[in-house]
């Protein structure tokens, strides 16, 4: 039964000769109608249609109603024009069963298009569909058994895919939603392999939220126009990849709580939105989070976000960016943010890295370094924090600007922290990080000035750098939190590899250092006067523990003083009352040494001087004098060479 007319202006076909052929049981294997109109409601009702369907470039002008009805066979609509409604005039669920394909390529929709809970069993064709109309369109709850094709389709109202189900794949290649106002709803949606949304454009909010892909979520090239509304993919789940690379979102973009069994792919992307926001909170991917060469123009939150690695090579944080925080996140192998530019606070707290954290050449601005910097009010100081973070391989820091406050405070780095020429514009804060090796080799960072250091509680294994970038460390340190950590980690690393002397160096420039440090005003080191006192007297007699040739000299001068004023007056030494007549020989030089040194040492008992005594009150006074001195400077020298002292 085939009806085909030369043009669709004189080729009239009634609605009811078409229903009579199709619920035919008896009818041809397939109806066949090109190039006509079609006058009067097709009405298919609750009817079972069993041949084939194939009905293209016709315009149908009156509403088309598929309701209940069911299609044993293929549906091949192409190119048709529908005036009015489409499958249903009432927004309800439609139970249209096809049980094969159906097929809309290329056609025009002028009234609605409600699809609600069709059933398709094969593939659903939309290629190049145009859906003209400002009422809605609705594919929700709908099933597909194999494919649903929407490729540069067109639609110009508001579009609903929400808890639709697609076995196969969702192909919106090249499609435009071009409603400003209202959404397009892919909630809760399923598709068995890919969503391709690959160079489709969003005029109004999109919603993902929910949405379930087998293998990948593509969005490769897609624009998301609407700067007021939002793109929500919150909760949705992918068995493969999410690619938006080279992806424009205008709006505000929300990941939040997305699951990715391998990566999340947004190379190139552009967050543009300047007051919005870009939501990756508590996201996870088992493979990798790619945002290499990005840009984010506004506000970007990745806080406890989990996945293989952090690639942020060549990002741009821009000038309008208020906050980024990477607070909580879990990277297990590495976070690359190399000649990454940030501009506003970045919070790297509490975060976790398994492998490096690399920063080489990245740039942390103000908005004062910004460029265009005239498109400001003020400036927004904020912090580069990485607070108790952990890595567990390297943190490199190499050649990277901080022209922002920065704190590593409680940081482990269990490898190496690499500072080679990194420049500081204001100051930063290792306080109480713990380090496995310090490394200024090739070139120390440098300091703004006003720009210093905090080493309080900092320890480091290993230093990699000569003696004068060890100098630039402990140089670069703030006098208001001056702390002598760094000068002891210094010596015990130089003490570890056998450099003694230069551990003693390190000692004493740091025991100089903490004292000139008690003399100034408003430090972080008071002292009281009986301090300075003890302090200026090993100082002066013991280079603080490490110049203890000082002890031997004036012990030495005291001896031979001692010898010089025993000896030389014949009556200078008396017998004392218990002794009787001495030997002529203890007159002599020698025992006159032994004399003065046996008055000298404290605690130790030579028997000599229990036989002589000064003669004269002016020699019994220097006799006092010189134990004395024996006290002081004896026990000073002991504990020196036991080490006391530099303890």
């Amino acid at each position: 039964m085939s009806e085909k007319g030369r043009s669709p202006a004189r080729n009239i076909v009634q609605a009811e000769k078409i229903i009579e052929a199709l619920v035919h049981e008896d009818g041809d294997a397939v109806y066949v109608l090109h190039d006509a109109q079609i006058s009067g409601k097709l009405d298919l009702k609750h009817r079972i249609v069993h041949t084939a369907v194939d009905i293209q470039r016709c315009t149908f002008l009156d509403p088309v109603d598929l309701k209940y009805c069911e299609f044993r066979q293929a549906v091949d609509l192409s190119e048709c024009t529908f005036k009015q409604s489409f499958v249903s005039e009432e927004q309800s669920a439609t139970h249209t069963i096809f049980r094969k394909d159906l097929v809309c390529n290329e056609a025009t929709f002028h009234g609605t298009a409600w699809l609600v809970g069709t059933q398709v069993e094969g593939s659903a064709y939309f290629i190049g569909a145009r859906f003209l109309s400002k009422e809605k369109v609705s594919f929700a709850w709908a099933s597909i058994g194999r494919t649903l094709e929407l490729a540069k389709a067109t639609f110009k109202g508001p579009v609903s895919f929400n808890t639709i189900k697609c076995e196969g794949g969702g192909f919106f290649r090249n499609a435009r939603f071009e409603n400003v106002t209202d959404e397009v709803n892919f909630g809760t949606g399923s598709f068995g392999v890919d969503l391709d949304c690959s160079n489709a454009t969003f005029k109004g909010p999109a919603m993902f939220n929910s949405v379930k892909c087998g293998r990948r979520g593509i969005f490769q090239d897609a624009r998301f126009e609407n700067k007021t509304g939002k793109v929500d993919f919150t909760a949705g789940s992918f068995g493969m990849d999410l690619d938006c690379s080279n992806a424009t979102f205008k709006g505000s973009a929300i990941f939040n709580g997305i699951r990715c069994d391998r990566s999340g792919i947004f190379r190139g992307t552009r967050f543009e939105n300047k007051t919005g926001e870009v939501d990756f909170t508590v996201a996870s991917f088992n493979g990798d989070l790619d945002c290499s060469a990005a840009t984010f123009a506004g506000k970007a939150d990745f806080n406890g976000v989990e996945c293989r690695s952090g690639l942020f090579r060549d990002s741009r944080f821009m000038k309008e960016t208020t906050y980024v925080s990477f607070t909580g996140a879990s990277f297990r192998q590495d976070l690359n943010c190399s000649r990454a530019t940030f501009t506003g606070p970045v919070h790297f707290d509490l975060m976790t890295c398994g492998g490096d954290g690399l920063f080489n050449n990245a740039r942390f601005n103000t908005n004062e370094n910004a460029d265009n910097v005239d498109d400001f009010d003020e400036v927004n100081y904020g912090d580069v924090a990485f607070n108790l973070s952990s890595f567990a391989s390297t943190l490199d820091m190499r050649s990277t600007t901080f022209n922002r406050v920065v704190s590593l405070e409680q940081v482990s780095v269990q490898k190496a922290l690499r500072l080679t020429g990194a420049q500081f514009g204001k100051s930063a804060s290792l306080n109480h990080a713990t380090i496995g090796r310090l490394i200024f080799e090739g070139g120390s960072p440098s300091f703004a000035e006003e720009a210093y250091l905090d080493l309080r509680e900092c320890t480091f294994e290993r230093f990699q750098g000569d003696k004068v970038q060890a100098r630039d460390l402990l140089n670069a340190q703030d006098p208001s939190r001056f702390s002598r950590d760094p000068y002891q980690q210094l010596e015990k690393y130089y003490a570890n590899i056998g450099d003694e002397a230069e551990a003693k160096d390190i000692y004493l420039e740091g025991r100089l250092a903490l004292r000139k440090n008690a003399y100034r005003q408003n430090t972080s080191t008071k002292w009281t006067l009986r301090q300075k006192i003890n302090d200026e007297i090993l100082r002066l007699l013991t280079g603080y523990g490490v110049r203890i040739g000082r002890l031997f000299v004036i012990a030495l001068i005291v001896l031979a003083l001692g010898t010089f004023i025993f000896y030389l007056p014949d009556n200078a030494l008396q017998l004392s009352s218990n002794s009787t007549e001495a030997p002529s020989w203890q007159e002599g030089v020698f025992y006159r040494t032994a004399y003065s040194l046996d008055l000298f040492l404290p605690l130790v008992n030579l028997h000599i001087d229990e036989n002589w005594e000064p003669n004269g009150p002016w020699l019994q006074a220097y006799a006092i004098g010189h134990a004395m001195v024996g006290w002081l400077i004896v026990p000073l020298l002991l504990a020196a060479l036991a080490g006391i002292i530099r303890r």
